[in-house]
């Protein structure tokens, strides 16, 4: 596992971001605060992202229904191994949700390209499933801003990686 964390690290690090989406939400939260306010709370990878459309209309918002597989618990009763799902109403425009594939783009290189992302996330995640992946929410890609939560997260719980935490 430590392994893991240092090349996440590394590729989150090698990667220059610029976010772009018409979402207008308050402050961000620190990650305290959201592991705080959170029910759940894990380091998850996508192992299954399905979009549809929610209507006919080409103005229609696209559901993202995904599945996530946990690979590290740091609050609620989903361990290691356990699957969730994700689900996302994503807006052509001005809209909060957050494709977990980074499509609809929504976060770019800073040249301009869009960012592909890897489908590691650190999902922060209230009440029953499915969560919602938001760009107001706390959950975060790991090649934006999902790393630094992680060894956030790690600190904060005091969790040793490889095991899971006590209810």
């Amino acid at each position: 596992m430590r392994r893991l964390l240092v090349v996440l690290l590394a590729l989150s690090c090698a990667i220059p971001l610029a976010g772009a989406f018409g979402c207008s939400c308050a402050s961000p939260k620190s990650t305290r605060d959201a592991f705080d306010e959170a029910k759940v709370v894990v380091l998850g990878q996508a192992i299954a992202i399905k979009q549809h459309p929610s209507g006919a209309s080409r103005q229609s918002p696209i559901v993202e229904d995904d599945v996530f597989r946990v690979i590290l618990a740091f609050k609620g009763a989903l361990r290691p191994g356990e699957v969730f799902r994700v689900r996302s109403v994503i807006y052509a425009a001005g809209g909060c949700g957050l494709s977990a594939r980074n499509s609809p783009v929504w976060l770019y290189r800073r040249k301009g390209l869009p960012l592909r992302l890897s489908g590691i996330w650190v999902i922060y995640g209230g009440g029953k499933q499915p969560f919602t992946l938001s760009g107001c929410g706390s959950s975060k890609p790991i090649e934006a801003g999902g790393i630094e939560d992680l060894y956030k997260l790690v600190q904060l719980t005091e969790q040793p990686i490889g095991k899971a935490p006590t209810p």
